[in-house]
């Protein structure tokens, strides 16, 4: 029980700060462009499904975790959402490419189509909806903030380095040692130095895409690479954006609510599974398998989905019944959500799993 709760904590920190890097670089970049580009995102409504599509397409729930994010600050659409979400696998993705890539691949393209097609549906519904309803917000309010002097520095690089560093705020000092000390913990739980294994290892089920045989992970290196730009972005920008942007509006706005959020959903299902026997819930009828399928993959966690990849891959289930479970299963990606908006959850997860059913039991229906 002390192992299980010690994943439980690994996992969560492991999104919190996934989530938390993720937003403070494109906080950052927002700020450094004037807000031009995020500003071509919002206006540019098809962009916003390829570029989310292709995100939720890349193995492992790094993009799906930028895709949220951005939602988050109102820069995508809930459509754009979905598109992430059909297109993703989770980590469940680095397994069906070792199994069978050619297969995975080809699957991975037709749920990226099929993600950029719902996700123009669901708009399309609802912008008719919205159109028949007075407009209600949802969620705290995220969005990006600019001031007019956001870059307005005639100081040097190098100069602004030397006052900032002499007498560094405690925001800043602070912050830097956290960040840099995660990287060093990172590392060392990469080396095994403390015993404990990959922060981002292989947790019942392959969350982190394959660590488990000691290799560098793509979301290890993701992960890393994130905290080393968010730690040089902490070490070079003003102290406003360090106090305005980075604390008042990320780290109190954003870190309490994901962490506790993914605290209480990955514990509730570790406590479940406990009483589930996925293996069994598999057995028996193809459409039976297939509801099964789609409700498994509505549990927002890598790993359950994994018996559907095995079963394939030995040749024990069919093709549609794996499409069913990729399509609206997205990882750990969709958790984020929980802590900015359960009503956006529900209806992505519901549109996701109303498609993987039609979708699957066409394909069973053809005989594929």
């Amino acid at each position: 029980m002390i192992a299980e709760a010690w994943e439980v904590l690994e996992e969560s920190l492991t999104i919190t700060a996934f989530v938390v890097m993720t937003l403070l670089v494109i906080e950052h970049f927002n700020v450094v462009s004037r807000g031009a580009w995020m500003q071509r995102l919002s206006t540019g409504r098809f962009a916003q499904y390829l570029l989310c599509g292709f995100l939720g397409a890349t193995p492992g729930c790094v993009g799906a975790f930028a895709v949220v994010s951005l939602f988050s600050h109102k820069r995508v659409s809930v459509g754009a959402v979905v598109a992430c979400m059909i297109a993703t696998c989770g980590d469940e993705a680095f397994v069906m490419i070792a199994l069978f890539p050619e297969r995975a691949l080809a699957t991975f393209a037709g749920l990226f189509v099929l993600g950029v097609l719902v996700g123009y549906a669901v708009d399309a519904v609802a912008a008719r909806l919205a159109a028949r309803r007075p407009a209600s917000a949802d969620g705290p309010d995220c969005d990006f903030h600019m001031h007019e002097h956001e870059v307005a520095d005639s100081r040097s690089l190098g100069g602004r380095l030397r006052d900032q560093w002499l007498h560094p705020t405690p925001i800043r000092a602070i912050l830097s040692v956290s960040v840099l000390l995660f990287v060093l913990f990172l590392v060392a739980g990469q080396l095994d130095l403390l015993g404990t294994g990959d922060l981002v290892g292989e947790h019942g089920g392959g969350h982190g895409g394959g660590h488990g045989d000691g290799g560098v992970g793509f979301e290890w290196v993701t992960l890393v690479t994130l905290s080393v730009v968010g730690l040089l972005i902490l070490v070079t920008v003003s102290d406003h954006f360090l106090e305005e942007h980075l604390w008042h509006h990320v780290l109190k706005t954003h870190v309490p609510r994901i962490f506790l959020w993914t605290v209480g959903a990955l514990g509730a299902i570790a406590v479940l599974q406990h009483f589930i026997d996925l293996e069994s819930a598999v057995a028996g009828n193809k459409y039976m398998v297939l509801v099964a399928a789609v409700a498994i993959g509505l549990i927002p966690q890598s790993g359950p989905h994994l018996v559907f990849v095995t079963l394939f891959a030995e040749g024990a289930l069919p093709f549609g019944i794996l499409l069913a479970n990729c399509i609206v299963q997205d990882g750990h990606g969709m958790v984020p959500m929980l802590a900015h908006s359960r009503r956006h959850f529900v209806i992505i997860k519901g549109v996701d799993a109303i498609v993987a059913l039609a979708v699957g039991a066409a394909w069973l229906v053809a005989g594929m």
